[in-house]
């Protein structure tokens, strides 16, 4: 860090994973770091490296977007052979 300048070190996956520092202000850099943090009551997961927040982040998914097509008047799809969601 210098004076009101930050540097830190990433990896760059557009530019064959190498990794790189970049120098931004210290404003630009609490801005980025914010960007990260959730609000209240959110949870992040990640399944296959895609993060998922609010109701989809839920253990009741399925339930919750059947409802989300109702609501939408969407079909729902009919699901045969399905594990108990409770014994999971």
């Amino acid at each position: 860090m210098e004076k009101q300048d930050v540097s830190f070190r990433y990896k760059d996956y557009r530019d064959s994973s190498q990794n790189k520092v970049m120098k931004v202000s210290g404003v630009e850099f609490l801005r980025r770091f914010v960007q990260h943090i959730l609000p209240h009551g959110f949870v992040r997961i990640r399944p296959g490296g895609v993060p998922h927040y609010g109701f989809l982040a839920s253990k009741n998914k399925s339930k919750e977007l059947n409802r989300a097509k109702a609501d939408l008047n969407q079909p729902i799809p009919i699901v045969i052979g399905r594990r108990n969601e409770s014994t999971v």
